[in-house]
């Protein structure tokens, strides 16, 4: 999707109402990420490294200062776009892991080891893009680009992905344009409705890496989750496959809770899931947006 054939799209009223309905670090991540992209692209050859080590160790510094502020998005949390680095400094195969799952998401819209394990299953397009990602970072690495573009419009796609489960799902397309205006640097206005596909698109993308991601871990290891507060979970299965549902306990004691595929959770009366408040005890203890995410980890479709 391009920017250049945007043009003379209609007034949307009042430019800041959407604000009000994103999560506040989304205002701070959108800015960092728009001052980043100006910088870089102003940038000349000899200062861009320069400029990008400086802008990795602000981002860094700014990601743990959100985290302090609103420990809600600590991983684990619904939303996993503002994440703690596991380590204080990152390796040089740290750093070549994360550019080849960078490269392979915006080539191929698919997870590195997902398209890794469909490649050593034998499929030949998953092996063609594999060769493909690996050329271009081959290119970046040793100073042979440029690289073919990625398809679509990448700025449009970065700022979803990092605003998705942080309020850009609540907003009416017209407040997503708005929010687009705002702080896409592409410079152009933006279409409600081919936002809307792009939204649509990026939503598509996440719940099917989500599921190529499951159906990567070995059926053994799905069976038991523990998730936080002792909060465990399992797959229970009838031997003719008709009936399916995830159980949820204590300490893997008595089950207070099951699962079904169609996101319906059945709570004990009077234990820690029943009553206001008990669903998000158990979506949170999973790091789950919904029944459903819970119960596709151990039966992935």
């Amino acid at each position: 999707m391009s920017c250049d054939s945007l043009s003379n799209v209609p007034n949307r009223g009042e430019p800041k109402s959407w604000r009000t309905k994103v999560h506040p670090a989304l205002l701070e991540v959108l800015q960092l990420y728009r001052d980043s992209n100006k910088t870089l692209l102003k940038s000349s050859p000899a200062d861009f490294k320069l400029n990008a080590e400086k802008l990795r160790a602000h981002i860094s510094q700014a990601r743990e200062e959100l985290l302090k502020r609103y420990p809600e998005l600590q991983p684990g949390s619904p939303s996993k776009h503002v994440t703690a680095a596991s380590a204080r400094f990152l390796s040089e195969r740290d750093t070549v892991s994360g550019s080849l799952e960078w490269l392979c998401w915006r080539r191929t819209g698919q997870p590195l080891e997902a398209l890794l394990a469909e490649e050593n299953a034998g499929n030949l397009k998953a092996h063609e893009n594999v060769r493909r990602v690996r050329d271009d970072f081959w290119r970046v690495l040793h100073g042979q680009g440029p690289i073919l573009p990625f398809k679509g419009n990448p700025a449009h796609s970065e700022i979803m992905e990092l605003g998705l489960n942080l309020g850009l799902n609540a907003l009416t397309d017209e407040e997503l344009a708005d929010c687009f205006d705002e702080f896409c640097t592409c410079g152009k206005a933006h279409d409600a409705d081919a936002l809307k596909k792009q939204r649509a698109h990026v939503h598509k993308q996440f719940q099917m890496a989500h599921d190529q991601k499951l159906r990567a871990i070995p059926s053994r290891h799905r069976f038991h989750a523990h998730g936080t507060h002792g909060i465990e979970a399992r797959a229970f299965q009838s031997a003719s496959r008709e009936i399916r549902y995830v159980e949820v306990s204590q300490h893997g004691k008595q089950p207070e809770c099951l699962v079904y595929r169609d996101g319906t959770a059945v709570a004990v009366e009077n234990s820690q899931f029943w009553g206001p408040g008990g669903l998000d005890r158990l979506l949170e203890a999973f790091g789950v947006e919904s029944p459903e995410h819970l119960f596709s980890m151990f039966f992935p479709a």
